[in-house]
């Protein structure tokens, strides 16, 4: 799959020899260039989703069960992107929360369910340096990129620059700490710090993207709504001339944002905040709003006027549990479960939980939608 900056389209024309000295056509620049993203929240299994994925038969563990119904939805992104907590291993013994031990089957799930890039979240140490060595190791034998993750400090240097179409997109991502387990390196890990995060988007200039997005993770577990720090953050990164911010962290599904106002060279700042926090995409827990999730699609794009978010939608996903399911868990797109039960088509969702899944449905989508942006259900 697919990649973005803030400077100006470049046009290499190529005149090459033909026949007679005749000279072949220079193909016309496209009139406009764009790439898609598709984010969703954080990824992290507790002990009863890897019971649940244990397969008999195989004597393997199998994740795919759980994001088939959702894979067409990042699949058609030019970039699917996730939060993912936990260290990885092919080998038990696994566990749960509080440190989270997970089977590495599940990031060939990822992979196949569509996943390019995982991001860090507070539980990137949980399994300590060799642990996320490898992590990062496993995610790079399937070719996920990791940005804000860092194995070596040659690695750590490099800026992800994703390019598609002609865009030129720079993905930066931050944690806001490690639940208190130490880093052996500061570079191993990219938190939060407005220093490191100037500093960041400078380079990323400099390298003349066309579009620069952060992605976050922080905010206060459980709140519907963003803290202070959450809202200073993102007007931080927007004075910094960042494009677009994306977070996670609470496991609640949080509003989206505008940050509006003038950088420090006086230019205006119009950056969407999309959105405070993506909610749960894929775990076990069960405390209230835990089990919705947010898949939100945004459309970069590029043309003779500049470059700008194009467009933007979410789609409300719930992890539905039911024995009833082989691996028992499914990551469902809410209203196309329910349509698919009422249509008869679907027989994913039993009778006695679409009465929940439209409070749900209902619930999250009052939550994110914002009238200062074009930002719709779908």
């Amino acid at each position: 799959m697919p990649r973005l900056s803030t400077i100006g389209l470049r046009l290499v024309l190529l005149l090459a020899a033909v026949g007679c000295g005749q000279r072949a056509a220079v193909p016309a620049a496209p009139a406009e260039s764009s790439v898609t993203f598709a984010f969703c929240g954080d990824v992290f299994l507790h002990s009863q989703n890897v019971t649940a994925a244990w397969d008999d038969s195989s004597q393997a563990y199998d994740f795919d069960p759980v994001f088939a119904t959702v894979r067409p939805l990042l699949d058609s992104a030019d970039f699917a992107v996730s939060w993912l907590g936990g260290e990885f291993s092919n080998t038990p013994p696994y566990r749960g929360y509080p440190l989270f031990r997970s089977p590495a089957r599940l990031l060939h799930s990822l992979k196949l369910a569509g996943f390019d890039i995982c991001l860090a979240t507070n539980h990137i140490m949980d399994g300590g340096r060799a642990g996320l060595v490898e992590r990062i190791r496993l995610l790079d034998s399937l070719g996920i990129l990791h940005p804000g993750e860092f194995s070596t400090p040659e690695s750590a240097r490099q800026l992800l620059v994703l390019t598609k179409n002609g865009v030129r997109v720079a993905f930066l991502s931050y944690t806001y700490g490690t639940n208190g387990l130490p880093v052996p390196e500061p570079w191993m890990v990219s938190l939060i710090d407005t220093a490191v995060m100037s500093a960041d988007v400078r380079r990323a200039e400099s390298l003349e993207v066309d579009f620069t997005i952060v992605a976050l993770h922080q905010g206060e577990e459980y709140r519907l709504t963003p803290t202070d720090e959450q809202v200073r953050t993102a007007e931080f990164l927007a004075r910094l001339g960042v494009d677009l911010v994306v977070s996670t962290h609470p496991h609640v599904v949080e509003p989206a944002g505008l940050i509006e106002g003038l950088r420090s060279d006086s230019t205006p700042v119009r950056m969407p905040v999309l959105t405070y926090s993506l909610g749960n995409f894929y775990c076990g827990q069960k405390y209230p709003n835990t089990r919705t999730g947010l898949i939100v699609r945004v459309r970069l794009l590029k043309d003779s006027a500049g470059a700008r978010v194009a467009d933007a939608s979410f789609t409300p996903t719930y992890i539905y549990e039911s024995s009833r399911l082989r691996g028992r868990y499914r990551v469902v797109p809410i209203k196309d479960a329910l349509a698919g039960f009422a249509a008869g088509s679907d027989s994913t969702i039993a009778a006695s939980d679409t009465a929940r899944l439209r409070r749900e449905l209902d619930a999250v989508t009052a939550r994110v939608a914002n009238p200062s942006i074009p930002f719709l259900i779908r």
